[in-house]
C-alpha cells in the first residue's frame, strides 16, 4: 500500500550527495558566509542540584575566533555520569526555559543509561525572534546583513552551524565519547539538528522530534495525499520565513510543486547514520503522515548503502507505533506538539539499542 501512494505521488528521485546538498542550500536553508575561523573552549565545573555526588556539571564556553582576533562566545551546559567511562554524548539543542522545551528534566534518566548530556540553547547563539534580525550575536559576528542575499543563510543554518562548532571542542575532550554524539532538537530546533547532519557528518545519529514543514515532512504539498502540514506562505505570516534563505520564500502557492528537491533529500543526506524521529497524532502542523511518508521514500539512501532505512509494516503509523529495527526509527504516541517524556524514552531506548550494534 504505501509504496503505491509514494508512486503515485510522483515524488522527486533522490540525487547525488552534492546536488541534494547544494539544492538545500540554494532554496531552502541558505549558505553560510565563508570565514577562516578557529575554534576553542574552556570548561569550567560548577555545582548541581543532583543527587548523584559522581555526577560532573561544567559549563562548557565555545570561542569563534576570525584571523582579525575578532571572536564570538558562546556556553554549554555539560554533565558527565559517573559510573560509565568516556560515556557517548546525547547533544540537545534546547529552546530557553527551565528544561529548554522538553518541559520535563530528563537529566536523571539520561545519565542513569550512561549517556552524556550537552545542551545548547539556540538564543545563546542567535536570537529566536523572527521578522529578519541577522545583525546580532552569530549573524554579526560572521558579517550578515538584514537585507540578505537570496541565498544567504537563514537562522536554521546559524543554528546547525552552532552545533557543529560545539562538536568540534566536544571532540577534544578525553571524559567523553564525542565521536559517538546524537543531536536532538524539536519543532524548529528538530529541522536545525536534520540540516546539521546533513551538512556534518561526524553526528553519529540524528533525533529529530516534530520537525514538520521544512524538517522532515514533504515541502512539495502535493506529494502528501492527506493535505495537512504547514506551506511557504504560513511562515511568511507568521514571520518565521527568517528560518530559511530568502529563495524559500518564492514557493508560494502552486510553486510549492515547482520546488527541485523535497525533504526525503535532507533525510537522505544522513544515510547510513542513525536517525530516528518521533510524531504525535494530535500534531497537524508537524504532518505525521507526511514525516513519515518522507523517510519511508528515503530509505532507498540506506539501502543503497547496505544499511535497513525504516522498516515498518505496509501501512500508515497509529498511536503506540515503536519502529527501531532498521538505521531509521519512528514512533508516534497520543498528544500534541511537544517534547514529553514519552518521546524521550524512545530516544534514550533508540540510542541504547544503536550502541550496541557496529558503526553505521
Amino acid at each position: 500500500m504505501l509504496q503505491e501512494i509514494l508512486k503515485a505521488r510522483n515524488l522527486l528521485p533522490l540525487e547525488s550527495r552534492e546536488t541534494m546538498l547544494r539544492l538545500l542550500e540554494e532554496h531552502s536553508y541558505g549558505k553560510l558566509p565563508d570565514l577562516p575561523l578557529t575554534v576553542s573552549g574552556t570548561a569550567e565545573t560548577v555545582p548541581h542540584d543532583l543527587e548523584d555526588p559522581a555526577i560532573t556539571r561544567q559549563i562548557l564556553r565555545i570561542t569563534l575566533q576570525k584571523e582579525n582576533g575578532e571572536y564570538f562566545t558562546y556556553p554549554l551546559e555539560l554533565y558527565i555520569p559517573g559510573h560509565v567511562a568516556k560515556p557517548p554524548v546525547l547533544m540537545h539543542l534546547h529552546m530557553n526555559g527551565n528544561h529548554g522545551d522538553s518541559r520535563v528534566d530528563m537529566r536523571r534518566e539520561i545519565l542513569g543509561r550512561g549517556f552524556s548530556l550537552v545542551r545548547l540553547s539556540n538564543e545563546d547563539v542567535m536570537p529566536d525572534s523572527r521578522n529578519g534580525n541577522y545583525e546580532t550575536m552569530l549573524g554579526a559576528f560572521l558579517g550578515m546583513h538584514n537585507d540578505r542575499g537570496p541565498e544567504d543563510t537563514g537562522k536554521i543554518g546559524l543554528w546547525a552551524f552552532a552545533c557543529s562548532r560545539a562538536l568540534d571542542y566536544l571532540l577534544t575532550l578525553p571524559d567523553i565519547d564525542a565521536a559517538h554524539t546524537f543531536l536532538l532538537g524539536h519543532s524548529r530546533l528538530g529541522k536545525t539538528v536534520l540540516w546539521a547532519g546533513a551538512r556534518d557528518e561526524r553526528f553519529f545519529g540524528i533525533l529529530d522530534n516534530a520537525s514538520g514543514y521544512g524538517g522532515a515532512a514533504t515541502s512539495r504539498h502535493g506529494a502528501c495525499p492527506f493535505g495537512g502540514g504547514e506551506r511557504v506562505v504560513d511562515f511568511i505570516r507568521a514571520g518565521s520565513w527568517d528560518w530559511f534563505c530568502e529563495n524559500f520564500k518564492k514557493y508560494t502557492e502552486d510553486l510549492e510543486e515547482a520546488k527541485p528537491y523535497d525533504q526525503a533529500f535532507l533525510l537522505a543526506l544522513l544515510a547510513p547514520r542513525f536517525y530516528c524521529m518521533g510524531t504525535a497524532d494530535d500534531d497537524p502542523g508537524a504532518d505525521a503522515d507526511s514525516m513519515y511518508l518522507t523517510a519511508l521514500h528515503a530509505s532507498s539512501a540506506w539501502e543503497a548503502r547496505g544499511a535497513k532505512g525504516l522498516v515498518a509494516p505496509d501501512r500508515m503509523p497509529h498511536p503506540g507505533d515503536v519502529f527501531h529495527e532498521g538505521n531509521i526509527g519512528f514512533h508516534q504516541r497520543e498528544g500534541k506538539h511537544e517534547l514529553n517524556r514519552e518521546d524521550w524514552e524512545h530516544y534514550l531506548d533508540f540510542m541504547t539499542e544503536k550502541l550496541t550494534r557496529n558503526d553505521p
